[in-house]
């Protein structure tokens, strides 16, 4: 479904319940046929209307996801068995970077294995809900039908009695349009369902296409043995975190193209530097700065600054807020938080900057002589005069006033930026806007949320999705989870304050 029709079914919502509301204020019994008439012309695509898809082809498509995962669970199989026999023909080099990406390879593959059976769960749960939906659109097409005949008996019984009796005299009038307001608030609340059930198809594809980062990799340029090692590096040395890539599917996307843009002397430089870094994670965090716009001379001073640390250093220092870690943010002994009660706004700006660019992100973390506490608080104050400068700084930080910080580092960040404000009381607010900030979060770029209690309060930074679950750096010193549904239902207390009141997400 393209956005146009999804539109489309939020404007059918609209219709229908202006509709019923124009029905409720009929009160002439003479004319109230002719008026219904005309009420339901404007809407009788509608009425006699259906939701569309192919449940069988959604079954099948479904059915052909789960086999795939079983495919890849054999050549799962087969590639272990492989990579434990290379040592014994290969010796040296050739052999130890085989033997790795072959590893990488499996790692990808069950990560593929994992994204084909969602898959397929997320199409299955569609095309199971699709039955119910054209039922209860079939029952509520009944009722305005049936109120339809009954005011046509009504005004039946009005002739009869010359008018005598009153609009709320006929039972008929009255029944008449009873039914037609309840079948037509009932075909509205289908369609709202309908539209719920396209976002949650729309953002579990989202996840899956998420976990698409070899493909990515090669798609963006990388060659398979450098793009399989790469896309398997990650924050969680386990490989089985929420959101496992050092390098996130946008940079892997855009990493070949980075490296190809490069002067044949930057080039030079660049490959002899990832080649002699110390480990895959290293070399991941060296492409990462590449490809958030940094220079190569800047890299080649970055690359000696790490020299010498250790992975888990490395991933807790360049990328800080890692969503496979919820709980405090602490590092060095440190809580990783915003230090003024105004400066949440300009914490999530800082977030979004240190997990694209490792640069920036050791500038704050690993300063000698200076605390990484000392670092915030002079960064976040920086920040904060770049984003008021007309609007209170005592006030906190606008959508607007964050978004445009955000757009002068697009070239950090990979995206421009556009806030919509949210209204989490109506879903045709807030399902697209957590679907739009779920699409971008699991494509690799981080969504500043403003979350309050009827007025704006404090931002958070939405930085991971997995399933049904969104996964947030919480300014206050903590990253946190909530559900999907409660992102949906106002109920996202659990980071502060309960409403969704705007989102901030690439354009």
């Amino acid at each position: 479904m393209t956005s146009t029709d999804y539109r489309q079914i939020t404007v059918a919502v609209h219709r229908l319940e202006q509709a019923a509301d124009e029905v409720l204020r009929l009160t002439d019994p003479i004319t109230a046929p002719a008026e219904v008439e005309r009420i339901v012309e404007t809407i009788i695509d509608l009425v006699d209307g259906d939701i569309p898809g192919d449940v069988g082809g959604l079954d099948a498509h479904s059915t052909a996801f789960a086999t795939m995962a079983t495919n890849v669970g054999d050549v799962y199989a087969d590639l272990s068995a492989i990579s434990v026999s290379v040592p014994r023909t290969w010796s040296g080099e050739a052999a130890t970077n085989a033997v790795a990406a072959l590893q990488s390879t499996e790692q990808l593959l069950v990560a593929a294995r994992g994204a084909l059976y969602e898959a397929a769960g997320h199409l299955d749960a569609y095309a199971g809900a699709l039955p119910g939906l054209r039922a209860d659109l079939a029952a509520s097409q009944g009722l305005i039908n049936r109120g339809w005949h009954e005011l046509a008996e009504g005004i039946g019984e009005a002739l009869v009695s010359e008018f005598v009796a009153l609009w709320h005299g006929h039972r008929a009038f009255v029944d008449g349009v009873d039914d037609i307001v309840r079948g037509l608030l009932g075909a509205a609340a289908v369609y709202r369902r309908w539209a719920g059930a396209v976002d949650t198809l729309r953002r579990g594809l989202d996840d899956v296409a998420g976990d698409a980062r070899a493909q990515a990799a090669t798609g963006g340029g990388l060659d398979a043995f450098t793009a399989v090692r790469l896309a398997d590096t990650g924050l969680d040395p386990a490989g089985i975190g929420t959101d496992d890539g050092i390098l996130t599917v946008a940079q892997l996307t855009r990493a070949g193209g980075v490296l190809g843009a490069l002067s044949t002397a930057d080039r030079k430089t660049m490959d002899a530097l990832l080649g002699s870094a110390s480990s895959d994670v290293a070399r991941a965090y060296l492409l990462k700065a590449l490809i958030a716009g940094d220079s190569v001379a800047a890299i080649a001073l970055f690359a000696k600054s790490i020299g010498g640390k250790s992975d888990d250093w490395l991933r807790s220092h360049l990328t800080i807020a890692n969503p496979d870690q919820p709980g405090a943010l602490v590092i060095d002994g440190q809580i990783v938080a915003q230090q003024d009660e105004t400066t949440c706004g300009s914490m999530s700006i800082i977030m979004a900057r240190a997990m694209n660019d490792p640069i920036y992100a050791m500038t704050l973390t690993d300063q000698p002589g200076t605390s990484l506490t000392d670092m915030l608080r002079q960064e976040e104050q920086r920040v904060h005069d770049e984003t008021n400068t007309l609007w209170p700084q005592q006030l906190g930080t606008t959508p607007w006033g964050l978004t445009n910080v955000l757009n002068a580092n697009s070239g950090e960040l990979g995206t421009s930026y556009g806030w919509h404000l949210v209204d989490d009381t109506d879903a045709g607010s807030v399902g697209p806007a957590l679907t739009g900030a779920v699409a971008a979060v699991d494509a690799g770029y981080p969504v500043p949320v403003l979350i309050g209690d009827g007025v704006p309060r404090h931002y958070v930074l939405l930085i991971a999705h997995d399933g049904d679950t969104l996964t947030f750096y919480n300014p206050s010193g903590a990253i946190e989870q909530v559900s999907e549904a409660d992102f949906l239902n106002g109920n996202v207390g659990a980071l502060g304050y309960a409403h969704v009141q705007a989102v901030i997400t690439p354009k």
